[in-house]
């Protein structure tokens, strides 16, 4: 099966997933969070509600007129609000449109029938805050329908599919865009688009196209001779990086309003031809880097009204190499020392006026693409040479005056001449056709003359090398120009390159002598580091470099590659830059990668709180950081002070190897509580409550009967558990039939399905192109079905090749993600195949799975361990969880934690073995501690039952001592009133105050 096609399926259901419910840290009597849940008075601070129900889809919310929601199968869903006709309007102001989904994850858009759109801007943005820097666009959005959706008021497109980058077709025939004055950013990012029909767009009021197509670079062909681009101001980077198409028509562009055209073009590096005959640059100001990058652009059309402007050097590399003009003017002819081209040159090719263009004027033919018979050698008589040409056309023969009309270079003298054809009427430009004036006689074959070079070797430079040639015949030197040409290939990159002599007048046949240009070495260059310095985290560091080479900055890959060493640990770390294609050698740069401060450290000890005993008190350490736990004596080292008297004591932990500074954190040495071991009479030891029931493991799905085998010759056998119609009408009355190729169902009044469901006999079929039925796995329109040895569409649970697989009861399409059956949930990857494995991360939860499948509810022991799975979601609780009327902590890990003692949010909780949360009296290690309804341990006076008790600043309860002077309570803790106390010397009254 197609995994990245099953996997988009999977990709919408983790959406389903819910979000916790979260206590605010305040004790509020009742609390209702988001509409679910009453939060009860005595909840510790910082619970998770974990009896929560999680919502699958979120709920409808307002905007403008209009609601939308996220639905479960991850479908931003638009909709009027009273269900007939809602105004879309953004809640914030025109450039600053911020609409309320932007937070969201959605993979597709459905607005539905009434909803009337203002405003297009950013439409489908997805901002996402990640290390701090917001990242814009949605590549998770697959598909959108927006054919509910009235645009008849939209005056801005701009963005409206930015980033875009997952969408592979695109139906805009819906849009009305009659009133729109802003496109630019339309399609950035759209780099999975290969087509875009933009037949309807009514382009009449739009001023910007600025980055409309920006990197589409999937678009092969884009079809724009619809468009109305006469308001048009900014044609910017318009088509920057469309680096698949292969042609571009804009030969119906009106530029006449146009001012800026910059890197209009580039990096189309597809394009072999451009048609701009009807551009009008008379208001355009820049057209700095228009064609740069079109590597294989061979001809440019453009009219008397194009002009190339451009600021200082920036007409270097700023076009392609493979561009010829009308009259044959190659770059070659006209580049620089430094193999530039200057901007003069960047203008239509004509006769005595050479240039890189091909000149065709709007609505007529460029003459340079008619046919022309070639011409044969004339002898040389003295006189001008003047032969008649046959042109032709799509068929169509050319007319001398009325379609085209001749002119004739050097056609008196020996040597090449030619016909310069001028098209007149529906033709325009001019086509050169040469031919040869020779002298009568034999003439001498120079292929085996050796070709003398002034030099034979060069290092690359990046200009094109062209040494002197020489060439003799029986001692005499032949004549350049006269008795020869001479050509060049291959003369600017490092290799071997190539000198060709082509004899011409009494001399023939081509001569040819190589010379080679060897790579430059990179330790003439200066390489920096961009980063230097760097602070250890765990990851490697891959800094980037700049290699100028004389001026030139050298571009990675192409000019060379750059390999990591010692790039991870604190220490010295090196790049090894290593030269490719035009440049060798190697050369090294460092950088440094610093210790990490423990500034930013969580430190812990694994016990807050000793009696004193006259021992040195040591702690174990855990020292966490960016989320990793540290290694003791690798990452740093322990020592304390102060761990022996009482009082606050510190364990310092000092940075080492790849982490540096210090941090320390307290515990306490408190004399130990005294007191004459009576239990206090008014409360109770609680009773140890027993461990959470460990649930039922719940059966596995049944498994339904194979399918029968194909009886021969008569109908399929019928299957078991399959045969749901999905709403496909029952097929004309026929019958089965079979041949070598496979069964086929004939219609009783001819003809067969083919490529298509039938429902015959009450059971669904799928037929090939041809009309034979199909089994096994099939996809179609994108979804996976089922077909039965018998052809019958499975439905329901089915094991195939040692998994299970649910297909949807009604569609039989193949599961994937969440789905619930039976009113159990269970996972279906994204090959469809039921998960059973344990647990299982999804959409930021937790979840564990039976070896049925199923998703596991409530209380489930893994590992020697207690967790608790969230009734109705299934997600693994953690914090604090509220089952059965009795709290419980679950730890990070969502292990149930049954370790005593738990400091949370500030405050001391006891846990029994059972892991349920203690409260009121509780006698640990022989000491009375008082733990409040919320379970926090009371400190200070607390009434318990009418009497008055003093919990120390550690919890424990004071017994048979003065508190504050001036009470006295004895060996039950309680405060005496009205007594006499401490032996009878001391007199209290009903307040419990010293009677003095």
């Amino acid at each position: 099966m197609d995994q990245n096609e099953a996997g988009s399926v999977s990709a919408k259901s983790a959406s389903r997933l819910g979000l916790l419910v979260r206590i605010v840290p305040l004790l509020l009597a009742s609390v209702f969070v988001s509409g679910l849940i009453s939060v009860p008075a005595n909840a510790p601070i910082g619970v998770e509600i974990a009896y929560a129900e999680e919502s699958r889809a979120t709920s409808w919310k307002n905007v403008d007129e209009c609601v939308w929601r996220i639905d479960d199968d991850a479908c931003l869903v638009i909709k009027p609000k009273d269900g007939v006709s809602g105004r879309l309007t953004p809640p914030t102001p025109y450039g600053e449109v911020r609409w309320p989904w932007e937070s969201e994850s959605f993979s597709s858009v459905r607005v539905e029938p009434g909803v009337r759109a203002t405003n297009c801007h950013q439409m489908f943005y997805k901002r996402v805050v990640i290390d701090g820097q917001i990242c814009q666009g949605n590549s998770d959005l697959v598909s959108v329908d927006l054919s509910g959706m009235d645009t008849k008021s939209v005056r801005d497109m701009a963005d409206m599919f930015y980033g875009c980058s997952s969408l592979t077709s695109l139906d805009l025939s819906s849009l009305n865009t009659s009133n729109v004055e802003e496109m630019w950013l339309m399609f950035y990012g759209c780099s999975s688009l290969t087509s875009l029909d933009l037949s309807n767009f009514n382009t009449s009021k739009v001023e910007g196209m600025n980055s409309m197509f920006l990197n589409c670079s999937s678009l092969t062909s884009l079809d724009l001779s619809s468009f109305d681009t006469s308001n048009v101001k900014d044609m910017s980077t318009m088509f920057l990086n469309c680096s698949s198409l292969t042609s571009l028509d804009l030969s119906t562009f009106s530029t006449s309003n146009v001012e800026d055209m910059r890197r209009m073009f580039d990096n189309c590096s597809s394009l072999t031809s451009l048609d701009l005959s009807t551009f009008d640059m008379s208001k355009v100001e820049s057209t700095i880097y228009m064609f740069r990058g079109c590597e294989k652009l061979a001809r440019i059309y453009a009219g008397s009204l194009f002009s190339y402007t451009h600021n200082g050097n920036e007409v270097k590399d700023s076009i392609g190499p493979a561009i010829v003009g009308g009259l044959g003017t190659k770059i070659e002819d006209v580049s620089l020392d430094d193999g530039s081209v200057n901007s003069s040159w960047i203008r239509p090719d004509v006769p005595g006026s050479p240039g890189l263009l091909t000149l065709k004027e709007p609505k007529t033919i460029a003459v340079t693409d008619v046919e022309a018979l070639s011409l044969p050698a004339y002898e040389y008589t003295g006189d001008a040479v003047t032969p008649s040409v046959s042109l032709a056309h799509d068929g169509k023969s050319l007319v001398d005056g009325t379609d085209y009309k001749l002119s004739y270079e050097n056609n008196v003298e020996p040597g090449m001449a030619g016909v310069i054809v001028e098209g007149v009427g529906a033709y325009s430009g001019y086509k050169r056709i040469p031919f040869a004036i020779e002298i009568s006689g034999p003439k001498i074959d120079l292929s085996s003359t050796k070709v003398v070079l002034s030099q034979e070797r060069y290092e690359y430079d990046g200009k094109v090398k062209r040494p002197g040639v020489a060439v003799s015949v029986d001692g005499a030197l032949l004549v350049e120009g006269e008795d020869y040409d001479v050509a060049y290939s291959d003369n600017t990159n490092a290799g071997d390159a190539k000198v060709a002599v082509t004899g011409k007048g009494n001399f023939t046949g081509t001569a040819t002598a190589s010379f080679v240009i060897d790579p430059a070495p990179l330790s003439r260059a200066t390489v920096s580091c961009l980063s230097t310095s760097h602070v250890y985290d765990g990851a490697e560091k891959r800094p980037k470099v700049t290699v100028d080479f004389g001026g030139r900055v050298l571009a990675e890959e192409k000019d060379y590659t750059l390999s990591y060493a010692n790039n991870t640990e604190v220490g010295t770390a090196r790049i090894t830059v290593e030269g490719r294609g035009n440049y060798c050698d190697t050369v090294q740069v460092v950088f440094s990668i610093e210790p990490v401060s423990l500034s930013g450290a969580q430190v812990s000890v694994s016990q807050t709180s000793y009696d004193y005993d006259g021992s040195a008190k040591r702690p174990s350490v855990t020292v966490r950081m960016g989320g990793k736990t540290l290694v003791p004596d690798a990452d740093y080292s322990v020592s304390y002070v102060d761990n022996v008297a009482v009082g606050t004591a510190r364990a310092v932990v000092t940075g080492k190897g790849n982490y540096t500074g210090s941090r320390s954190v307290s515990f306490a040495i408190q004399q130990p509580t005294g007191g004459d071991g009576q239990t206090p009479g008014a409360p109770d030891t609680p009773s140890k409550p027993s461990n959470p029931d460990t649930p039922s493991t719940p059966n596995n799905p049944s498994k339904p009967s194979s399918p029968g085998s194909t009886v021969n010759p008569g109908v399929p056998s019928k299957p078991g558990q399959e045969g749901s119609q999905g709403g496909i009408p029952a097929a004309p009355a026929g019958s089965w039939k079979h041949d070598s190729a496979g069964w086929w169902y004939a219609y009783d009044k001819g003809g067969y399905p083919a490529n298509v469901w039938a429902n015959i006999d009450g059971k669904v079929y799928r037929f090939d192109a041809s009309g034979y039925m199909l089994t096994g796995w099939i996809r179609v329109d994108g979804v996976w079905y089922y077909l039965d040895s018998s052809g019958v569409r499975a439905e329901g649970w089915r094991s195939i090749g040692g998994e299970w697989y649910y297909l949807r009861p009604g569609s039989g399409a193949m599961a994937t993600g969440w789905a619930q059956v039976g009113g159990t949930w269970y996972y279906l990857k994204s090959s469809g195949a039921m998960d059973h494995s344990g647990w299982l991360y999804n959409g930021g939860k937790w979840y564990w799975l039976e070896s049925s499948g199923a998703m596991a509810e409530g209380w489930r022991s893994i590992g020697g361990e207690w967790y608790y799975l969230r009734l109705g979601s299934g997600a693994m609780a953690t914090g604090w969880a509220q089952v059965g009327g009795t709290w419980y902590y679950l730890k990070s890990s969502g292990a149930m934690d049954h370790s005593g003692w738990l400091y949370n949010g500030g405050k001391w909780y006891w846990l029994e073995s059972s892991g349920a949360m203690a409260t009121s009296w509780k006698s640990v290690g022989g000491t009375w501690y008082y733990l409040k309804s919320s379970g926090a341990m009371a400190t200070g006076w607390a009434q318990v039952g009418g009497s008055w008790y003093y919990l120390r600043s550690s919890g424990a309860m004071a017994v048979n001592t003065w508190v504050d002077g001036v009470y006295w309570v004895g060996s039950s803790g309680a405060m005496a009133t009205s007594a006499w106390v401490d032996g009878g010397r001391y007199y209290v009254g009903a307040d419990g105050v010293w009677q003095k």
